[in-house]
């Protein structure tokens, strides 16, 4: 019989399908779980945009922020997120908005939640709530998203494209050398090309590139979807070194700073709630060091210094200090100075980073696909010579 049992085709059909209706499900899990990836930075913004919308509502209305988060809660409103549901609970249970911050954590990331602290605890919420809301808005301007995106997109598919090109020259590669050195020697192979025959020589050095730029890119987007919940061993330190993260914390420091000293907060919490809104675990441990130089006697303008040292900052302290309650007008112009200077230097930095990690991928391709062609052309002009 030429034909199948009709039993046996039926279940050739339904294994089939069987194995389509996985295939497509593992696909589609792993776009879902690419998107849910790239999109937990946002979603993570989001969250936070939505709590400082429901604490502006309550400081326009003139309610306490702890009453407009249950009453929030209690809409069932789906696109409340589910922290700030926890966050409400505690709240119910008689826990202040400022200890329930401390219970639920990532509700909020590690600066903007500083700062909703200071303003509750110094009863000048809506003043720092502008600030918080500056600082989770960041980058404001178009150049900025737009070099962002760019930037996730180039480390995007260079992670992946150099990751396929290491296997290449790790796998395919030096058994296409192997066979084309059987057809023609290696002064053929290389026809005088000084790139050509670096390539063939040193494949493991175009390895070693490659394999950095992987590592670059994989660590640029783990930072990205990570965000401020990464937390490895000296890598506060690292940040602190680029000069657009230092600025913004020396601006949120500067600022909150100004605001706990107008409402007449000890010098010593000051520097270590100020200190804290800058996210930054490095920059907390500069401010313990500021505290134990105030408590050796020496002047709040001095002890500051270990935080920024910077001249203007240190005048316009002084300045503020022998004005009480005008400190916020006494910095105003630095903290403004701080956050386009940031914005400048992050705009600078990140065009150079998307320039460097395409060129240095660009010439790895080029100079290896060059020699391909190269090796060929030798292999078939010998053979004519045949």
């Amino acid at each position: 019989m030429n034909g199948s049992h009709p039993s046996v085709l039926i279940l050739q059909w339904t294994a089939t399908l069987v194995v389509l209706a996985v295939e497509v499900g593992l696909a589609i899990a792993v776009v879902l779980a690419i998107h849910w990836l790239v999109t937990l930075a946002h979603r993570r913004r989001e969250r936070a945009r939505h709590f400082l919308s429901l604490l502006e509502i309550a400081v326009a209305d003139g309610r306490t922020p702890e009453s407009v988060l249950v009453e929030a809660c209690d809409t069932a409103d789906p696109d409340l997120p589910i922290r700030i549901h926890i966050l409400a609970a505690y709240i119910e249970n008689g826990v202040h908005l400022d200890a329930a911050l401390d219970f639920v954590p990532s509700v909020l990331p590690a600066d903007i939640r500083a700062m909703v602290q200071i303003g509750l605890r110094t009863g000048r919420l809506e003043q720092v709530l502008k600030h918080a809301r500056m600082t989770l808005d960041e980058p404001r301007d178009a150049s900025s998203t737009g070099l962002n995106a760019t930037l996730l997109l180039i480390a995007l598919t260079s992670s992946i494209s150099s990751s396929v090109m290491t296997m290449i020259l790790i796998v395919v590669f030096p058994k296409f050398r192997q066979i084309a050195m059987d057809l023609v020697s290696m002064k053929d192979l290389s026809n005088g090309n000084a790139v050509a025959r670096f390539v063939l020589d040193h494949n493991d050095w175009m390895i070693l590139v490659l394999g950095a730029l992987v590592l670059t890119s994989k660590a640029f987007l783990l930072a990205r979807i990570a965000g401020p919940r990464l937390r490895l061993p000296g890598l506060d330190h690292l940040r602190l070194l680029l000069p657009w993260h230092r600025q913004r914390a020396q601006r949120n420091f500067a600022a909150l700073l100004a605001v706990q000293l107008d409402a007449g907060v000890p010098e010593e919490e000051s520097l270590l709630s100020a200190a804290a809104s800058s996210g930054n675990a490095a920059f907390n441990r500069r401010a313990t060091k500021a505290v134990a130089n105030l408590r050796r006697g020496a002047s709040l303008d001095i002890a500051v210094a270990a935080l920024d040292s910077h001249p203007a900052f240190l005048w316009r302290l002084r300045n503020g200090l022998a004005r009480p309650g005008l400190m916020t007008d006494a910095v105003r112009g630095w903290v403004t100075d701080l956050d386009a200077r940031a914005r400048r230097n992050e705009l600078i930095a990140g065009q150079a980073l998307g320039f460097i990690l395409f060129a240095i991928q660009a010439a790895v391709v080029g100079s290896f696909i060059a020699t391909v062609f190269l090796v060929l052309s030798s292999i078939i002009e010998a053979s004519l010579n045949l």
